[in-house]
């Protein structure tokens, strides 16, 4: 897989598996929503 940020093709991704946790002590705010630059922590993965 290439990753699309250098001009690489994405599209041979088969799957994408997020396995982030709940937050407990985050007050139950799930972990890949929470923000980081602007933008939820899952779009950064993605």
């Amino acid at each position: 897989m290439t990753d699309s940020h250098d001009g690489g093709d994405a599209s041979a991704v088969a799957g994408l598996l997020l396995a982030a946790g709940g937050g407990r002590r985050l007050g139950g705010r799930p972990k890949a929503l929470l923000p980081h630059r602007g933008r939820p922590l899952v779009e950064h993965a993605v």
